[in-house]
């Protein structure tokens, strides 16, 4: 009688048998047996802000491919988490691959009379504080030109000081009158 052996193990595969088929009792000549296997495929993902932009189930040991650098308004791409490196082949458990970003800062200039009045950088998505009103000589300052707005837009903002003249009496008073 012929017992085969325990099933191996290979990580990453399946074993599925022997080749040939192992006979129940010995026959009158040598005999060989390889062990045959399934590759198990494992998921790919590149994850974007909780988002797979990136999944596919891959063979075990395939090399990796990454896509293109994703695009993100106000922020530069700063790689992925854990790093990826050329040349990483699929393990066993798969990977998952997480999209890392860097802030992006743009300036605000505020100005008066075309004279830069106050410059800021400010990062992407913060809360924008426009400067103390300036002050000017026979005018009354009515605002910013545009409208200030609340965070900081993935662009950097110009605003221009906006006047009203005052107005003042003038009375020419002659005996009294």
């Amino acid at each position: 009688v012929i017992t085969a052996p325990e099933t191996p193990e290979r990580e990453g595969y399946e074993f599925t048998g022997w080749t040939p088929e192992v006979p129940e009792v010995m026959p009158a000549e040598d005999q060989t047996f390889e062990a045959t296997w399934n590759v198990l495929q494992y998921t790919v993902k590149f994850v974007v802000d909780g988002v797979a932009v990136y999944e596919e189930s891959l063979d075990y040991g395939t090399v990796v491919t990454k896509p293109a650098d994703p695009v993100k308004e106000g922020y530069t791409f700063a790689g992925w988490d854990p790093e990826f490196v050329e040349g990483t082949t699929v393990p066993v458990g798969g990977l998952t691959y997480n999209a890392t970003w860097n802030v992006n800062y743009y300036t605000l200039t505020f100005k008066w009379n075309d004279v830069v009045y106050s410059t800021a950088s400010v990062a992407y998505g913060s809360a924008i504080t426009a400067p103390e009103a300036p002050e000017r000589e026979g005018y009354e300052f009515t605002g910013w030109t545009p409208e200030v707005p609340e965070v900081m837009p993935a662009e950097d903002q110009t605003f221009e000081a906006t006047w009203n003249v005052l107005k003042y009496t003038v009375k020419f008073v002659v005996d009294g009158v």
